[in-house]
């Protein structure tokens, strides 16, 4: 009896036509496909072939598994691996596809104290994903990618189901990820906690394990952005990766207007998600703060601000809550109404930075330009390096002709960048 070998069989499919049809799905549903050199389609091509061929799908939650499932999948996986030779995430046997989110609950705890999730990497074991999130996240040009983030926790689980970071064999690439790894999670941690804009998600301040799958996520969605701010970062995982994703052609209009016409229907689709979420958990505060975020981005105040009186009858002890209700108020003008959300969250946390910093705003706008500036001050007693808290009362004092101190606080806030810069390198 003959018995092909996994390479033999690997290179019969590969002999064969690559299927019209995927195409399509490749183009429509992976935006990244298209920025690729011809070189780099083709062996995506024959990566995702040899993936989705030698894994088992099983659809949960009646979803019934397609080509253009497991083309969308597949692709968003290999574009991980596109710089290994011959490693389609050997090791990993199943894939369990959800229609959308899920709840999880560990076997040892009461089903009412399950998660809803998005997607799993079992150590060992399956990646479960949605696949509304799959589609979505694949065909925008957002900063998040639920395949790219659960395939990078199973790269770090390759040689050790617990490791938070892939194998690296050449000791001296090892030295340096180690060294720079941990300087860039608690830069993360530091802004985290001081609330300030980040490339990296901020979901990576979680853990180690978590951090390398967010920065994954930034090194192939945000390339430019963090090989600006993050170059040594960068480096390290172009070194693993064996890939430079900064080098990719640009953007032109074409793709912009794709990634628009996704952004607009992701928005849409996230907000029922979020829907979905909250008639499952209707006690869950977190579910009503993410869609009362897109309601308000959507322009649709009214039902943002619903959500947001709900997050705060739920959560009446976090002074965040009253602070994003606070913002979309200031944005409509009701600066009364934003003072008295703010108060209260100064009394809840009375160093709370933030709430000081946006309560300034709005002194600023109501034209109390000394209260202004006394609550950045507070802002930045709370937070020394908070360069919103400077440049706002840089720019109150420059209104009262205190040129002095304007320029001072301008100087604090070069001086922080510098900082910040320092620390990347």
């Amino acid at each position: 009896m003959f018995f092909s070998t996994k390479k033999e069989r690997r290179e019969e499919l590969l002999a064969e036509p690559f299927p019209e049809t995927w195409l399509g799905y490749l183009r429509e549903n992976v935006f990244l496909y298209r920025l690729f050199s011809s070189e780099e389609q083709s062996k995506l091509q024959a990566a995702l072939r040899i993936f989705i061929a030698e894994k088992y799908w099983e659809g949960c939650g009646k979803l019934e598994i397609t080509d253009e499932i497991k083309v969308t999948v597949a692709a968003q996986a290999c574009l991980l691996v596109l710089g290994f030779d011959n490693y389609y995430f050997d090791d990993l046997r199943t894939v369990l596809v959800y229609p959308g989110g899920y709840l999880s609950a560990d076997p040892s705890e009461a089903a009412s104290h399950a998660n809803y999730l998005l997607g799993e990497a079992h150590p060992k074991g399956p990646v479960v994903i949605s696949w509304w999130h799959t589609r979505w996240e694949g065909r925008r040009l957002g900063k998040r990618n639920l395949v790219l983030h659960e395939f990078a926790h199973k790269l770090a689980q390759i040689d050790d189901p617990n490791s938070e970071i892939p194998p690296i064999a050449n000791a001296d690439l090892r030295a340096r990820w180690e060294k720079v790894m941990a300087a860039e999670y608690e830069q993360l941690c530091d802004d985290v906690d001081r609330e300030r804009s980040t490339v990296i998600d901020p979901y990576g301040a979680t853990n180690l394990a978590e951090f390398f799958a967010v920065v994954t996520e930034a090194f192939f969605l945000q390339p430019g952005a963090l090989q600006k701010r993050h170059g040594q970062l960068y480096g390290l995982l172009a070194e693993w990766f064996r890939q430079d994703p900064a080098a990719r052609r640009p953007l032109d209009q074409a793709d912009l207007a794709h990634a628009s016409a996704a952004e607009s229907e992701y928005i849409a689709h996230t907000i029922e998600e979020y829907s979905v979420a909250i008639r499952l958990r209707p006690d869950d505060p977190d579910a009503y703060r993410g869609r009362a975020a897109l309601l308000a981005e959507q322009g649709d105040v009214e039902k943002a601000l619903a959500d947001y009186n709900t997050v705060i009858r739920l959560a009446r002890d976090d002074p965040d809550a009253y602070c994003d209700r606070a913002e979309l108020t200031i944005t409509q003008g009701r600066l009364e109404q934003a003072l008295a959300d703010l108060d209260t969250a100064i009394r809840l946390d009375p160093d709370f930075a933030r709430a000081y910093r946006q309560r300034g705003a709005v002194y600023a706008r109501l034209g109390d330009l000394r209260k202004a500036i006394t609550n950045f001050t507070r802002a930045i007693r709370a937070d020394p390096e908070n360069m919103e808290a400077y440049r706002a009362r840089a720019q109150a004092h420059a209104a009262l002709g205190d040129d002095e101190d304007a320029e001072r606080d301008r100087a604090s806030v070069k001086k922080l960048k510098a900082a910040a810069r320092k620390k990347q390198k």
